[in-house]
């Protein structure tokens, strides 16, 4: 469920009577609106401030050409309502904005409302992750660039986002107790075809979907990465198992799966499902010109397109970690 932001209405003189009502109607699903507070002379503006409390936004109602100093004081986002009836800027939108950014004021320009709903939307999806836990299953120190220690810790201080780290060891314990007939039904269920991959293999993978679902349900995790590369997750009869099949499912499902433990993609996933409301995935992205010995791994001609405006995308062979509900056809290969 989305976080709503927060709004203190600030109503300037006196604008037009429906404005904070429209306000209101515009960013329904993304805002809520506290009691507007009035200002009608410089001790009004000065105690600002001190309204703001716990709101996110403050919106400013009605046209002004003086800057109060408090203003400045105001940590959250000031945002300038300014639509007619009709849904277009005032005629003293552009001067009022110019105004208060000459004078240390940054606001936001919005050039109409559906600009105006997507702002609204990004701070509820910014809002919504504060707080949310990501499991990370390490079998040691990662050695890229998102394992390092600080790279999390600048996450948790921005997003507000909580990093737990498990050894792997606790997911292979529970791994253990998954049947086979667990995975074989969930197999029956999903209605997957399978291509040129053993029958064992894929109830291993299934087996470590539910392991990972298990966790992630029990605890509150809201995304996961696990270090695959290098150290998969090894069957009873000891053959290798990665955890792409089970990503893919609880993509589906709004969890944030990075590949590799990593917590950079994890974190853009997270904004993104609250903001799309749609499951994502991770990739990486190759222009042609240095994608070439990728493209002839997957058969792919590149000569039949042209390199200026064509991309590749490709991760560990694939596409990507896919969520079934983006593709048009989900097949189970090896």
């Amino acid at each position: 469920m989305h976080a709503k932001i927060k709004v203190l209405p600030v109503i300037v003189r006196s604008p037009p009577t429906d404005s904070l009502k429209e306000a209101s109607y515009v960013l329904y699903r993304w805002a809520t609106f506290t009691e507007p507070y009035r200002v009608k002379d410089l001790d009004d503006w000065r105690r600002i401030p001190e309204k703001v409390g716990d709101v996110d936004v403050v919106m400013l109602f009605g046209g002004f050409w003086s800057v109060p100093d408090p203003l400045k004081a105001i940590d959250k986002p000031i945002v300038v309502w300014s639509w007619t009836h009709e849904g277009t800027l005032t005629m003293w939108l552009w001067e009022t904005l110019s105004w208060l950014r000459a004078n240390g004021i940054d606001v936001p320009v919005f050039i109409n409302v559906e600009h105006l709903r997507e702002y609204f939307r990004a701070l509820a999806a910014y809002k919504s992750i504060k707080g949310c836990k990501v499991l990370l299953v390490l079998a040691g120190n990662l050695w890229f660039t998102w394992g390092y220690p600080g790279v999390r810790e600048a996450l948790s201080r921005r997003l507000g986002l909580r990093f737990v780290e498990k050894d792997r060891r606790y997911l292979e314990e529970i791994l253990k107790d998954i049947s086979d007939e667990d995975a074989r039904n969930l197999l029956e269920q999903k209605g997957f075809t399978c291509r040129g991959v053993d029958s064992e293999d894929v109830l291993e993978a299934f087996k470590l979907y539910l392991a990972l679902k298990k966790v992630l349900e029990e605890e509150g995790y809201s995304g996961v990465g696990v270090d695959c590369l290098l150290k998969p997750f090894y069957s009873k009869a000891g053959k290798p198992i990665h955890p792409c099949l089970a990503f893919s499912l609880l993509s589906d499902e709004g969890i944030a799966c990075g590949c590799e433990g990593d917590v950079l993609s994890i974190a853009t996933m997270l904004l993104l499902n609250r903001f799309f409301d749609e499951p994502c995935f991770m990739t990486n992205v190759y222009p042609l010109s240095i994608g070439s010995v990728v493209a002839k791994h997957l058969g792919i001609p590149v000569h039949e397109f042209d390199p200026k405006r064509t991309i590749l995308l490709c991760h560990c062979a694939y596409l990507g970690v896919v969520p079934p509900s983006l593709a048009t056809k989900f097949h189970l290969t090896e």
